[in-house]
C-alpha cells in the first residue's frame, strides 16, 4: 500500500478517534444537564407544593378537594409537563393536578414506602406506550395523616432532543471523516510529491544512465528538501567518480598503447625468424 493511503488512513482513523470521544463527552455532558435541569425543577415544584400545603394552610378536617383547590399552579411555558398528585397510605391516588385529566403518574411500590417512611426519593417510570417520566416522591404531612406527594414530569421531550443531537453528532461526525479523509489524502499527497519528484529522477538516471540530471527541488528546508540535497549531492559524486574512472581509463589506454605496439611488433618479428 502505497505511504500516501497509509499515512491518510492513520489521520482518518486517529481524527474518527477524537472525534467519537468528543462526539460521546458531548452527549454525556448535555445528557447529564438536561437530567439535572428536570431534577431541579421536579424539587422546586415539590418545595412550591409542601410550602402550600401544610397545617398553616390546610387547617380543620383533610377535605381532598379543598387541597385540589389549593395545588400551585403548573406553568406550561416556564416548566412543562410538570404533574402532581397525592396518594394516601394505601395506594389510592386522592388528589391530581388538572393538567393530568384523566391519566395518572406511575406509582412505584418502593417509592411508596421510602416516602411513608419519610423518605425523599427519584426514579425514571415507564407511564405506557413507550413513554418515561421522571417521579420525585416524598412524605407530605397533613393533620394526622401521612400523603405521598408524587411530582414527575414527562421526558418526552428530553428523549427527542437527545434522540436528534446524536443523529446530529453522528451525522456530523461522519461529514468530518469524509472531508478530513479528503483534505487528508491532498496534503499527503501534496507534501509527499518532492520524494515522487526524486523516484522519477532516480528512475530516469536508471534508465538512461545520465548522471548529469538533478532534483533541483526549491522547497522550505524540511527534511524533504535535506532528502532532496543528499540525492543531488550523492549524483554528483557518483558523476565525478565516473568521469574518473572514464579518465583513468583513457588515460591507462593511452600509455599501454605504445608498449603493446612493442610488443607486438617484437612478436612478428620473431615469428618471422622463426620461419
Amino acid at each position: 500500500m502505497p505511504i500516501r493511503w497509509r499515512l491518510t488512513l492513520w489521520f482518518t482513523f486517529v481524527l474518527s478517534g477524537i472525534l467519537v470521544i468528543s462526539g460521546l463527552v458531548t452527549h454525556t455532558l448535555l445528557q447529564n444537564y438536561l437530567s439535572k435541569e428536570i431534577d431541579d425543577s421536579l424539587n422546586v415544584y415539590s418545595a412550591r407544593v409542601h410550602g402550600t400545603l401544610n397545617q398553616h394552610e390546610v387547617p380543620g378536617p383533610l377535605d381532598y378537594s379543598d387541597i385540589h383547590s389549593k395545588l400551585p399552579a403548573v406553568s406550561e411555558f416556564s416548566s412543562p409537563g410538570i404533574y402532581i398528585q397525592l396518594i394516601d397510605k394505601d395506594g389510592s391516588i386522592v388528589v391530581k393536578s388538572k393538567n393530568l385529566g384523566e391519566q395518572e403518574l406511575p406509582i412505584d411500590p418502593s417509592l411508596i414506602r421510602m416516602s411513608l417512611a419519610g423518605q425523599v426519593g427519584m426514579k425514571t417510570l415507564a407511564a405506557g406506550d413507550g413513554a418515561t417520566v421522571r417521579v420525585m416522591a416524598s412524605p407530605l404531612y397533613l393533620q394526622d395523616r401521612t400523603l405521598v406527594l408524587e411530582v414527575g414530569q414527562s421526558l418526552q421531550t428530553l428523549e427527542i432532543t437527545m434522540n436528534r443531537v446524536r443523529w446530529a453528532l453522528t451525522g456530523g461526525v461522519l461529514a468530518a471523516l469524509v472531508l478530513s479523509s479528503l483534505l487528508g489524502y491532498v496534503v499527503v499527497r501534496k507534501t509527499l510529491a518532492p520524494v515522487q519528484q526524486i523516484t522519477r529522477t532516480a528512475r530516469g538516471i536508471e534508465e538512461s544512465s545520465d548522471l548529469g540530471r538533478k532534483v533541483n527541488y526549491h522547497g522550505p528546508g524540511d527534511e524533504v528538501k535535506e532528502l532532496a540535497t543528499t540525492f543531488d549531492r550523492m549524483i554528483e559524486r557518483l558523476e565525478l567518480a565516473f568521469q574518473s574512472q572514464k579518465q583513468f581509463i583513457a588515460d591507462a589506454s593511452h600509455e599501454l598503447r605504445t608498449p603493446l605496439t612493442v610488443i607486438k611488433g617484437n612478436l612478428d618479428l620473431m615469428k618471422r625468424n622463426l620461419d
